[in-house]
């Protein structure tokens, strides 16, 4: 029983049963949900937490909803976990990922241009492109859209270095 083990637990360990439980959500497997369950049912808030988000990313996962899926992503502290959860997104049709984030965009825009670099595609590499032209995001959002752009296709390179030498976006 976790629960038992919470007020035993080294902050070390609480991480790694943390980390785990973020672990199982990933692992998109139905075999986890019982364990999801009844983490969700712990005495600790921060695991109950854990758990529930653990559970929504599964249920996001199996819906193939990209706009859960994003918001999953969003809400994940751990960077690993949060491109990984991304990553899931490129077996989505395209255009509703776009559709979503652009939603999205004015809640988060650093997280969403750091999900969207993860689903590599010549339509998100366009759309990070056009937010790297926006004036109503922050200079540091804008930067993070270019350097989020694969650049392995000889059109992506030739617009970053339009905008490199472009004297107006320096």
């Amino acid at each position: 029983d976790i629960g038992a083990l919470c007020p035993t637990l080294t902050v070390r360990e609480r991480e790694v049963l943390l980390a785990g439980i973020r672990y199982l959500a990933e692992m998109g497997r139905v075999e986890v949900i019982p364990h999801l369950r009844r983490l969700a049912r712990e005495d600790d808030a921060e695991l109950r937490l854990e758990a529930g988000l653990a559970s929504r990313a599964f249920k996001a996962e199996q819906a193939r909803d990209p706009g859960e899926r994003i918001l999953i992503a969003l809400t994940e502290r751990d960077r690993m976990v949060r491109a990984v959860l991304a990553r899931r997104l490129r077996g989505l049709p395209v255009a509703e990922v776009l559709e979503q984030a652009e939603m999205l965009l004015s809640d988060d825009p650093a997280g969403v241009v750091q999900i969207l670099g993860e689903v590599r595609t010549p339509e998100v590499s366009r759309f990070l492109l056009a937010l790297s032209a926006r004036s109503d995001l922050d200079d540091l959002v804008r930067a993070r859209a270019l350097s989020a752009v694969e650049a392995d296709e000889p059109w992506e390179r030739d617009a970053l270095a339009a905008i490199i030498a472009d004297p107006a976006r320096g």
